[in-house]
């Protein structure tokens, strides 16, 4: 075995061990097999280099895939706690936990937890009426100023 192929064998192997990406990963990933089928063919420094960078690009995609993961995983369950405080019946805090996490999975569950509040701030104000319409209270030196005010306008 040359070095070089001494070199790719780990660089591959650590690659090619990452999770899938997706639908992303196919394009990569078949650049990435054309690259070590030509290194294989003919294993000269210009082949091995043009099969690492095949390689890192695939490398660099599958492992954004990985932490764009548990970044919406995390996301989504500060979210679900969130539901969860708003104690709302009817509604499968647990349930939706158990569903993958999917990068706009959280801002979903962020806006229907902002909807559940303004609603839940809405029921309150309409059960409680005397708070709307509260009475204000004249201050005492508040009742000479605006009679000052109304004697100033009409001496203009």
């Amino acid at each position: 075995m040359s070095t070089l192929a001494r070199a790719l064998l780990p660089i591959a192997h650590q690659t090619l061990a990452l999770p899938c990406a997706g639908d992303d990963d196919e394009p990569l990933l078949r650049t990435a097999y054309d690259a070590l089928d030509g290194f294989l063919a003919e294993p000269i420094a210009s082949r091995y280099l043009s099969a690492v960078r095949a390689l890192a690009a695939l490398s660099r995609l599958r492992r954004r895939s990985v932490e764009l993961g548990r970044l919406a995983r995390r996301a989504l369950d500060f979210q679900l706690d969130r539901l969860g405080q708003l104690a709302v019946p009817g509604v499968p805090v647990e349930a939706l936990r158990a569903l993958p996490a999917d990068p706009r999975a959280g801002r979903r569950i962020q806006a229907l937890a902002g909807l559940l509040e303004a609603h839940r701030e809405i029921a309150q104000r309409v059960r409680a009426p005397e708070r709307l319409r509260a009475r204000i209270e004249v201050v005492p030196g508040d009742e000479r100023r605006a009679a000052d005010r109304r004697g100033r306008r009409g001496r203009g």
